[in-house]
């Protein structure tokens, strides 16, 4: 585990805390999956339990714009380092605007492609036209897509996610969030001590 760690170019602190978050997320799953199916009591997501908070139409705006970017920023950054943030920024905000007007004008349905098509335009263009971002864009995508399905797996069952307010959007997303935000940091650290040996 330590010369794990060390190749990793981690404490191994923080590599037991990393762990220990992916066991915890694993093991509350698959607990309330197997009391689900003993018929003992296990949680359920439903509007009952959910945040019932009256806020301003503002605030409401700002959640689902934030939670657009933390989408647009757990794609990149699977791609590119997160150094490159100063960089990217003003094209998130870019992205920002067009997800708005495409949702607005189009609706949810083409939104989905408009965003894989933003990821693999973008991911080309960002590394000065290398095509094999192209396919990076792709496998980040799909990647994000599968970590979406996996979080929401025990929770879509019970409860409509496109009618949720953006409060609770934003709270049952951050699972998702956390998980993602793991594996660009062990991404990089893993780039990076590769590129230390080169």
């Amino acid at each position: 585990m330590k010369e794990f760690c060390k190749w990793l170019g981690v404490s191994e602190k923080f590599a037991k805390v990393v762990v220990w978050i992916f066991i915890i997320m694993s093991m509350l799953i698959v607990f309330n999956v197997a009391f689900e199916s003993m018929g003992l009591p296990y949680y359920k997501l439903t509007v009952e339990n959910l945040s019932k908070i009256n806020y301003p139409k503002m605030f409401e705006c700002l959640l689902t714009w934030l939670l657009t970017l933390l989408n647009f920023y757990t794609m990149i950054f699977l791609i590119f380092p997160i150094k490159d943030f100063e960089n990217i920024f003003k094209y998130s905000i870019l992205y920002l605007i067009l997800n708005i007007i495409v949702f607005n004008l189009f609706g949810n349905g083409i939104l989905q492609i408009f965003i894989v098509l933003f990821i693999i335009i973008f991911s080309y263009l960002y590394s000065n036209k290398n095509k094999k971002y192209i396919l990076y864009g792709v496998i980040s995508c799909i990647f994000s897509m599968f970590a979406q399905y996996i979080c929401y797996l025990y929770k879509a069952r019970f409860i409509d996610f496109a009618n949720l307010d953006a409060l609770n959007r934003f709270l049952t997303s951050l699972d998702y969030v956390l998980l993602m935000i793991i594996i660009i940091l062990v991404k990089d650290i893993i780039i990076k001590n590769k590129n230390k040996k080169i």
